[in-house]
């Protein structure tokens, strides 16, 4: 979020503590701009539209960049993850405002205390998620998290209608093939499945590029395009 404060003159704004949303922003002597897209501060006259030579470079030997705060764009730059930045007449500063504290330890009387007490955290994970009024899916890919994910949305489900899950499989892909597990998972009722072979996956280059500029950086992971039929699979639901 931004939020502009009038009476001292500054722009106060801050991204969440793990980065799930996003937030970029220009900077230049003579105007500051931030958006949630790319594309938005690229439609702005004054900012330039030109590749970052040295985060292209870093994804093409290292597939990351090195500087967490650094786009594919010259002079766009992300505020990282759990940072706070302020913009007022004396310039701009960015500061750490929360960092995950690893050294807090647990201790419980048992195996079954701590498995109990990790239930309670997931289950207020799940439960959180499924309070809309809009309609709930799940992601289902047969591995341990999804599964996991899934039962547990069934198991706190309190409607009439079933939980929709969406697949994508790989038909002939030997020891990697999910399709039993998911089966498996549907086997214990209260889901509606729905799936989609990826050996099928067919893109156009128009599609190819709507993908690439809503993504706005170059693409590593090559399954985002499977995703990308998968979550539209998932709307027609």
């Amino acid at each position: 979020f931004a939020l502009w404060d009038g009476h001292r003159q500054t722009l106060f704004c801050a991204r969440d503590h793990l980065g799930v949303r996003p937030f970029y922003y220009h900077s230049s002597p003579t105007f500051f701009a931030c958006a949630s897209e790319i594309k938005a501060l690229l439609a702005l006259p004054g900012v330039p539209q030109r590749a970052n030579d040295v985060r292209l470079a870093d994804f093409l030997l290292l597939l990351e960049s090195a500087g967490k705060d650094e786009t594919a764009y010259a002079e766009i730059w992300r505020l990282p993850p759990g940072h706070r930045l302020e913009v007022s007449p004396a310039g701009l500063t960015i500061r750490r405002y929360w960092a995950l504290d690893p050294e807090p330890t647990l201790l419980l009387g048992s195996d079954a205390a701590y498995a109990e007490a990790f239930r309670e955290v997931f289950a207020e994970a799940v439960r959180c998620r499924l309070r809309t009024t809009h309609a709930v899916g799940s992601i289902l890919s047969g591995g341990l998290d999804s599964a996991c994910v899934t039962v547990m949305a069934r198991e706190l489900w309190q409607r009439p209608t079933p939980l929709h899950t969406f697949s994508a499989v790989f038909t002939g892909a030997g020891d990697t093939d999910e399709r039993p597990f998911i089966d498996d998972i549907l086997a214990g009722g209260g889901l509606l499945g729905h799936r989609m072979d990826g050996n099928d996956l067919q893109l156009s280059a128009d599609e190819v590029g709507l993908i690439a500029r809503q993504v706005e950086e170059p693409i590593w992971y090559a399954f985002q395009l499977v995703l990308w039929r998968l979550y539209g699979l998932a709307r027609t639901q």
